[in-house]
């Protein structure tokens, strides 16, 4: 299966880099906690915050602090094994009351070159890989820059939400009428 390579090669990936950390600064070791850390991440589909990544960790009844999750994603950051996205939550602040959009991480693996549609209603985030018309830009760089990936947001209104809105419309100029 796919993601079970996906997960194998992660998880050798990560071992190779704590030891490499652990013989060059002693900082770095292999603890019950990043493996189940990195095991969660692993089963996520997409994007995840610290606190879906808590919620999982407690539902398997496996309890860390959150500071022993900052701590992991970093290293984990470091290690180059995920991506940590701070999508801007400036789009929505001109509303009171609506929360801002957390920083959000996915797998590396998983976080081919990419667009994000971030809705600023509902703030879903829906992902287009590999769009076409960026392979073309990222290509003509590859002589200049070496990429290792490509992320971009797009703003705006989902489809789920601009129809809401219209029907709110439509409803409220039926009661003025």
């Amino acid at each position: 299966m796919m993601e079970d390579k996906i997960h194998k090669e992660v998880r050798d990936s990560f071992y190779s880099y704590l030891k490499e950390k652990h013989d060059t600064d002693k900082g770095r070791r292999k603890t019950e906690e990043r493996d189940t850390i990195l095991d969660e991440i692993c089963n996520f589909k997409g994007h995840f915050d610290i606190n879906m990544l808590q919620s999982k960790l407690n539902n398997t009844r496996f309890h860390v602090s959150k500071a022993t999750l900052y701590n992991t994603l970093n290293v984990l950051i470091d290690a180059g094994l995920i991506v940590r996205h701070h999508f801007d939550a400036g789009s929505i602040a001109h509303r009171p009351h609506s929360p801002s959009i957390p920083v959000m991480y996915e797998l590396r693996r998983k976080a081919d070159t990419h667009l994000h549609f971030i809705c600023t209603q509902c703030h879903s985030i829906q992902e287009v890989k590999n769009p076409p018309f960026l392979k073309e830009h990222i290509s003509a760089l590859k002589n200049r820059f070496a990429p290792d990936y490509f992320s971009s947001c797009v703003y705006g209104t989902c489809k789920r939400c601009k129809n809401r809105v219209q029907k709110e419309v439509q409803e409220n100029n039926r009661t003025i009428t």
